[in-house]
């Protein structure tokens, strides 16, 4: 760890507020993005990299970074997101549970619960436009970079994320 990212962590330890700015001001809006990606629920990422700065901040006293700022705030938000997605996980069998799709009589494993999603959201990008079509296969399915798309398909990677977000957006509404 630098010398400088030394002196910024013992200062938020320390409750320095302005210290504790600096770092909300270079790494909140990446980190929300980042968590959007995982979650495909600005909302929700939000509330999650918001309550990752609170308990930074409640917690400063007892902050131990080995490496990096960057690393460990990315890291933490992505532990944060993993624990929301398992969440939902849960929260789906037990609904199924309530709705009486699972029982002991018709048991759904896991792999069918994922199959049936699959196939959900294959008929559902069916459903997009063309070109909205086009740029999510090419970024999930080919794990194409936004730079590459725009490349690819003549088009800015203004567009590539724009796209991105209201595919997102339609899938969550048609899906849920």
């Amino acid at each position: 760890m630098e010398l400088s990212e030394k002196l910024l962590v013992s200062q938020i330890k320390a409750r320095n507020r302005i210290a504790f700015e600096i770092i909300f001001k270079e790494y909140y809006l990446q980190l929300v993005r980042f968590a959007e990606g995982m979650l495909f629920d600005p909302k929700q990422a939000d509330d999650i990299v918001q309550d990752l700065f609170l308990n930074l901040w409640e917690n400063a006293q007892n902050l131990t970074i080995k490496k990096s700022i960057k690393g460990y705030l990315y890291a933490s938000t992505r532990n944060r997101c993993l624990n929301e997605i398992q969440k939902f996980q849960i929260h789906d069998k037990n609904l199924l549970h309530y709705e009486g799709i699972l029982n002991s009589e018709n048991l759904v494993s896991d792999n069918d619960l994922k199959e049936d999603l699959i196939k959900k959201v294959m008929v559902v990008l069916e459903l997009l436009p063309k070109k909205m079509k086009k740029i999510v296969k090419m970024k999930y399915l080919q794990n194409k970079k936004h730079q590459e798309i725009s490349e690819s398909l003549s088009i800015t990677e203004n567009t590539v994320n724009t796209q991105l977000t209201r595919a997102k957006k339609k899938l969550r509404d048609f899906l849920y």
